[in-house]
């Protein structure tokens, strides 16, 4: 496999919403960045199964200068480059480097099958 290169890094590196944070927020009424920089952390903490990390990868996100208030909040997401853990971008090198599912998931204290997930969702 190609090696990282610097951007890649950095793109892994900003936080951006995930997926289901999206849906979520969406489901909750917002739509725009604008919106979502109107409610308060309280506001954004009622959400369902939005926690401490949601929340702090939310603020994170937007503090990006480029969004406008007007912006989908399909902006805060990127198509090819989604958080990682640090526990799944190790997980992810640790593949790229030619270990074994079986290695890896005895490593991380879980199922090979969901190696497999988390490989693949990471586009690995």
């Amino acid at each position: 496999m190609d090696e990282w290169h610097e951007a890649d890094q950095e793109a892994f590196a900003r936080s951006v919403l995930r997926r289901r944070w999206l849906s979520a927020l969406g489901r909750s009424g917002v739509r725009t960045v604008g919106e979502l920089r109107a409610m308060s952390e309280e506001q954004v903490r009622r959400i369902p199964n939005f926690g401490p990390k949601t929340i702090a990868d939310i603020s994170t996100a937007l503090a990006d200068r480029t969004l406008r208030p007007d912006d989908p909040l399909e902006r805060l997401a990127l198509a090819t480059a989604q958080a990682m853990s640090e526990r799944d971008g190790e997980l992810v090198r640790m593949r790229q480097s030619g270990a074994t599912l079986a290695a890896i998931a005895r490593r991380f204290g879980i199922s090979r099958a969901r190696v497999v997930q988390i490989v693949e969702r990471d586009g690995w």
